[in-house]
């Protein structure tokens, strides 16, 4: 329950749209139904006491969610000390496949990787959506010490998920201490 949720997003976006494992494809069909997120959860995975940025509510509707369209995220969230560069995280990706978890591997910088610098791949982001940056946060580092508000705003999802279920285990650090850990499911079907 982090700031690493968007961050988590950010990536699992980038995969979905990128890697192999998350499309679905299907020679006989011309029209594609579309795809509904059925279940999302999501826990921390860390020890809040010692995290840098502890998320205080996220929500997400519609329920449920449909691929593509569009998708209502609320955040509010602490940031207890500044964050910079270099953030290092690891990110995991599951997809179960015949009642088993199978990791999807890294490929390139999308998939289960470590990061040596988070910071880097936020800087990837061309266009920091408004409340975002309206909240003060912002997309980049360094993250600032404050508490945060992004109220609920739309965002698109222009990426096509195979139906199945997903899981992913992002955590974060800085300087060797714990910035945060978050431990998400999905479930997408038809």
């Amino acid at each position: 329950m982090k700031i690493f949720l968007p961050c988590i997003f950010l990536v699992f976006s980038a995969a979905a749209n990128n890697v192999q494992y998350f499309e679905e494809i299907e020679d006989n069909r011309t029209h594609r139904d579309p795809i509904r997120l059925k279940s999302f959860s999501w826990m921390n995975c860390g020890d809040p006491s010692k995290s840098t940025i502890v998320a205080k509510s996220l929500t997400v509707t519609p329920d449920p969610i449909q691929t593509p369209g569009s998708v209502n995220i609320g955040v509010q969230l602490t940031v207890k000390t500044d964050v910079n560069s270099p953030m290092q995280a690891d990110l995991v990706l599951y997809k179960k496949l015949n009642n088993q978890w199978v990791k999807i591997p890294c490929l390139g910088f999308l998939g289960s990787c470590h990061y040596d610098d988070l910071c880097e791949l936020l800087n990837m982001i061309s266009d920091c959506p408004d409340p975002i940056v309206s909240s003060g946060l912002g997309c980049y580092c360094p993250f600032k010490t404050g508490n945060y508000n992004m109220p609920s705003s739309e965002y698109d999802i222009n990426m096509e998920v195979a139906s199945g279920d997903y899981h992913a285990v992002g955590n974060a650090t800085y300087n060797g201490k714990p910035v945060g850990c978050l431990d998400l499911y999905l479930s997408f079907s038809e």
